[in-house]
């Protein structure tokens, strides 16, 4: 077994023998365009306490630059981040058990694979970077992390358990795309209710599995650049802000289903003094019913919007308000099933007056400044 260093710097390097890298002592080095990879098809490996110096996305026939190949492996080493760096399971799963924390100010790291993976080292160095996850598989987070960077979960499931955290990361995106609706965050593992921390916000088309909290400052926005709809399984709790898109194609809808603390077993929503932030579009129509969210249990909507736009203007059943160039009634007892305005626990709008033509232009000016700030996008 050599006691030297090792450095791939280009290609992969394709580790088979849990001591291929030589004793730990002087570490390993992983370059742009190169790739270590780990291959326990023969039998899992389990690899010591090797220090790793990375950078890039991998070579040019991998998906990183650190790879699991197969078989369900470990790696025990402290990992520097010398870049933006992706790290992949492909198969099996890649368990990175050092519990220290990645070094790597500044830097984005990249999850992704086909496959499984779990990551112990804490992230709190990554301050000013951010956390990427890809690909169709999961990888699970179970130490604290204090990047200030973004959140982006493209497809897959990032998971939270233990004592994970992604509270400084002021913008949580599940699914940035429709065609990205089947990211997915995991918080169940956290076994209690995950609360988004003043000035974050959780957007997307994808869903949140577990119990979310969205506490006063921060906002919950469902869509991305385009109109969607972000689903939470589990009881959902408003203070901050709710931020809808409505267009005549459609409009943002945040639904909330699965099990939870209603009284049939399902979950539950509740808005109480919780502000709403509408951005309308042009070209809706009079008497039309657009949804805001929508829940898949009997109970009531809890409480009521406490605000709109930012402004001291209660939203009470049956309100009538005035967003953009719009007259528009609120309600919490529409039915999205049926797509009616009663009859149900759902929470929507219709408009009940229209600008005329001739004035459109002078309240369009009026509302410009409004409009500007109302949406927020992560």
């Amino acid at each position: 077994m050599y006691i030297g260093s090792t450095a791939i710097t280009g290609g992969t390097l394709a580790l088979r023998i849990a001591t291929g890298l030589g004793t730990t002592a002087a570490g390993t080095f992983v370059g742009n365009g190169a790739t270590l990879a780990i291959d326990g098809s023969g039998g899992d490996l389990a690899v010591g306490a090797e220090a790793l110096s990375v950078i890039g996305a991998g070579a040019a026939d991998r998906n990183g630059a650190l790879v699991n190949l197969g078989g369900n492996n470990s790696y025990a080493g402290l990992i520097t981040l010398l870049g933006n760096t992706t790290i992949s399971s492909d198969a099996g799963s890649l368990n990175l058990t050092n519990t220290g924390t990645i070094a790597g100010a500044n830097m984005t790291l990249s999850l992704a694979g086909a496959a499984n993976g779990t990551l112990a080292t804490s992230l709190t160095s990554l301050t000013g970077g951010g956390l990427t996850k890809s690909g169709a598989g999961t990888w699970t987070l179970s130490s604290g992390g204090a990047y200030t960077g973004s959140t982006v979960i493209n497809q897959g499931t990032l998971a939270l358990t233990g004592t994970a955290s992604i509270a400084a990361s002021p913008t949580i995106v599940v699914g940035a795309t429709q065609s990205q609706s089947a990211a997915t965050l995991n918080v169940t593992g956290l076994g209690s209710t995950y609360t988004l921390a003043a000035g974050q916000t959780l957007s997307g088309h994808g869903s949140v599995v577990g119990k979310i909290s969205a506490a006063a400052n921060s906002g919950i926005a469902p869509g991305g650049s385009d109109i969607g709809t972000l689903t939470v399984n589990g009881d959902t709790t408003l203070r901050g802000a709710l931020y809808v898109s409505l267009s005549a194609a459609g409009t943002d809808r945040l639904a909330v289903t699965g099990s939870g603390t209603g009284s049939d077993g399902t979950s539950k929503l509740d808005v109480t003094d919780s502000v709403l932030m509408l951005d309308p579009g042009a070209g809706l129509t009079l008497n039309g019913i657009y949804f805001l969210a929508s829940q898949t249990g009997n109970d009531a909507v809890i409480g009521a919007f406490g605000k709109h736009d930012g402004l001291a203007l209660p939203l009470g059943q049956g309100s009538v308000f005035t967003a953009g160039t719009y007259v528009m009634s609120i309600t919490y007892t529409a039915s999205f099933e049926n797509q009616t305005y009663a009859g149900g626990n759902d929470i929507a709008v219709q408009v009940v007056a229209v600008p005329e033509p001739t004035t459109v232009g002078v309240l369009g000016l009026a509302t410009a400044g409004l409009l500007t700030r109302r949406r927020r996008r992560g």
